[in-house]
């Protein structure tokens, strides 16, 4: 198979990471395009490629891409077979955990963002009155618990699973070979045990992550979304070379 001319249309702080490791553990050649935010949210440039105005977007030899986890679905079927350390084929530990990383986790955390950066921001505009702040206080509190004790208990569950997994080689795909559900988590995952996050990651999880982030090709995909992002800046700022 001709190797494919794709570009990856890149939101910094989005699940472009997924797709851009994906593409260093299978060898391809990619180019990279960053869209900066605009005011008031996603940039236009985005909306004009995905109506839906999310990123990251893909095109592969000019067939525009959505989604990340469709996107890596992809690469992973049509293009697997040039590592054979990945499978090209999801399993079913994969396919489970690949729908659990949003399905799960992101459908609680970022709703839970949202809502909190909502409410700071009201809280902050001095608008409320006594009543409606401690209103709006009460409903913050009220879904932050939610969301924290959802996320929590699906982090045992993560835990658990990892735990059992590590003597099959670790990975999300319930074997030794790197799978849909490994490129899927390992962003969420990422999210939830950065510094500064209010939820408890446990010492397999931790394991996990820490020989995820040693492959070079994890470090690879991080180093050129950076080199990126710097040599590509927000319009009417200078490149940092």
């Amino acid at each position: 198979m001709a190797a494919p001319r794709i570009i990856v249309h890149h939101v910094p702080f989005t699940r472009s990471q997924r797709v851009v490791w994906a593409l260093e553990e299978l060898g391809l050649k990619y180019e990279v395009k960053v869209h900066h935010f605009a005011r008031g949210g996603m940039p236009p440039s985005i909306y004009a490629l995905n109506p839906v105005g999310k990123a990251p977007v893909v095109e592969i030899d000019g067939k525009v891409m959505v989604e990340s986890g469709a996107i890596v679905h992809y690469l992973l079927q049509n293009y697997g077979q040039r590592n054979p350390a990945l499978e090209s084929t999801p399993s079913q530990d994969s396919y489970f955990w690949a729908m659990f990383s949003e399905g799960t986790l992101m459908f609680q955390v970022q709703p839970g963002r949202f809502v909190g950066f909502t409410a700071a921001a009201l809280l902050k505009s001095g608008g409320l009155n006594d009543d409606e702040k401690r209103g709006v206080q009460t409903l913050n509190a009220a879904w932050q618990g939610s969301v924290t004790k959802t996320v929590s208990a699906a982090l045992g569950v993560v835990e658990a699973a990892l735990a059992k997994f590590e003597g099959t080689g670790g990975f999300f795909s319930g074997s030794d070979r790197l799978g849909e559900g490994d490129f899927m988590m390992t962003y969420v995952l990422g999210q939830l045990s950065a510094k500064g996050s209010a939820y408890e990651i446990g010492p397999a999880t931790r394991a996990y992550l820490a020989r995820v982030g040693a492959r070079p090709a994890f470090q690879a995909a991080t180093k050129r979304l950076k080199e990126e992002e710097k040599a590509q800046p927000r319009p009417g700022k200078e490149a940092k070379l």
